[in-house]
């Protein structure tokens, strides 16, 4: 696919003009498929207080397009839920012949990406595992109640503030209002549901409301672990087929987490998506557990080979409740692969029990990692900015050393009248964006 955002001329150092609101595009802090962002100063604010917002530039399309109609889809949904605490909200869409900004609050915490694996965030505190997990349901709440369906929930859509106390969903691109879905395949493979892989449901029809509390569920894993439970939902792949055979005991197994946290998230990743937990049921055993984490005196244990399980057959013991007991062996790989020993019966193909016990290996589940290009159908929401900037004097602005960070950033505000030239006279905007129409302006970029 060609990246948009290549052939878009570069802007910064330029001025952009609308009406009364003027803003020094500073820097290019990141980058999309279809757009660029930069870091801007608002030349209105104080010179003691200068306020900063991430610009995100994209090519304007032709009326009646498919792009601009799907380049008007996410602004419109967007603007919908911005007034959400833990959602990304606009200030600004200024439309000019041939680009369209969009306005949007400068984050300095980065996104969730950053808060896990940069600053371990979430090691071993449940508090702040709890308090970030319940606004992302909040946010994705909210989104469901107005019958929007995010369909590309990962931590580079989150953003965090500063202080990673508050997060904020972004990047709407791949939002729809469809309550029943045929479009497959859409999202960032790690976290997209069986359903909407069409793998086990032989591309039947599916509910984007349950397949973004599945994404849910991979995010809390990476918060927990660092790591995505397997690469893809489907039986081809070793980990998800152990989960689909074994479920909590693999989740215990693959990851070191706590018996509830494992019950949990086998709830949140049933295959069947009716059965599979609600937003709400979510969110009450979020806040019911007792810890997500093993006690710290499991994890010191000896370095291990491979995950080794081994199935005693002769005690009438069901898996969910067996004791399990690590097992200290050779030392020489990483301290995170461990043997669990599991009570647990064993009867081979015609039902008879076998005196010999089966022993099954186990891979390590893949890391965390950037999922921007890890299925065909990917968002390009703005990179977030990593830097943190403090009452960062006017005259140093320029000369900002940003890193590039994949993620959103957070607004609050109006829409503009004149983005309504993205589609045909025949679109209406939604009744509820409507209190955020701007006069119309005559854009203007100035070198």
């Amino acid at each position: 696919m060609i990246q948009m955002s290549s052939i878009l001329p570069t802007f910064v150092g330029h001025i952009l003009t609308s009406g009364n609101l003027r803003y020094r595009l500073l820097e290019s802090v990141g980058f999309g498929a279809y757009g660029v962002v930069y870091l801007a100063l608002d030349l209105n604010s104080p010179e003691e207080k200068p306020q900063l917002y991430a610009i995100k530039c994209l090519l304007r399309h032709p009326d009646d397009s498919e792009l601009a109609r799907n380049q008007e889809r996410e602004i419109n949904l967007h603007c919908m839920v911005s007034p959400h605490p833990n959602v990304v909200t606009l200030h600004h869409v200024i439309v000019e012949e041939h680009y369209v900004f969009l306005v949007m609050d400068y984050c300095s915490g980065g996104d969730l990406f950053g808060a896990i694996m940069d600053r371990g965030r979430y090691i071993n505190n449940d508090a702040a595992v709890k308090k970030t997990f319940l606004q992302l349901i909040d946010a994705v709440e909210a989104c469901h109640k107005q019958g929007i369906y995010h369909r590309d929930l990962k931590p580079e859509n989150v953003l965090c503030s500063a202080d990673d106390d508050q997060i904020y969903l972004a990047d709407f691109g791949l939002a729809s209002q469809t309550e029943v879905s045929n479009t497959f395949g859409c999202g960032s493979s790690f976290y997209m549901s069986p359903e909407c892989l069409g793998i086990i449901t032989w591309k039947a029809p599916y509910f984007p409301r349950n397949s973004d509390v599945w994404s849910l569920g991979v995010i809390l894993s990476n918060m927990l672990t660092g790591r995505n439970p397997w690469h893809v939902a489907s039986a081809d792949d070793h980990g998800f087929g152990e989960f689909l055979r074994n479920g909590a005991p693999f989740l215990r197994r693959a990851l070191p987490i706590s018996r509830s946290a494992s019950h949990l998230l086998t709830r949140t990743f049933d295959p069947d998506p009716d059965v599979r937990y609600t937003l709400q049921e979510l969110r009450m055993g979020i806040i019911n557990i007792d810890t997500f984490f093993l006690p710290q005196k499991a994890l010191d244990v000896p370095s291990i080979p491979p995950m080794i399980v081994v199935k005693h057959p002769h005690v009438d013991t069901p898996m969910e409740d067996a004791t399990l007991a690590t097992a200290s062996v050779a030392s020489g790989v990483p301290p995170t692969l461990r043997v669990d020993i599991v009570a647990a019966p064993f009867a081979d193909e015609c039902g008879n029990a076998s005196p010999v016990d089966i022993i099954d290996e186990f891979a390590e589940p893949p890391p965390l990692s950037s999922s921007r290009s890890a299925s065909p159908v990917e968002s390009d929401g703005p990179a977030t900015p990593v830097s943190v900037v403090h009452n960062p004097h006017i005259a140093d602005l320029p000369d900002l050393a940003l890193g590039v960070r994949q993620g959103m950033s957070k607004s609050r505000g109006l829409f503009s009248r004149h983005t309504l030239s993205l589609t045909s006279s025949r679109t209406k905007l939604h009744k509820g964006v409507q209190r955020f129409v701007d006069a119309v302006h005559r854009v203007k970029i100035m070198s």
